[in-house]
C-alpha cells in the first residue's frame, strides 16, 4: 500500500483511510 501513500497528498480522505490500516 506504499504506492497509495503518494495519493495522501491529493486528499485527506485517503489519509484517514491509511490511519485505519493496521500499520
Amino acid at each position: 500500500l506504499q504506492k497509495h501513500v503518494g495519493f495522501v497528498d491529493h486528499g485527506d480522505q485517503l489519509v484517514r483511510f491509511q490511519i485505519k490500516l493496521p500499520t
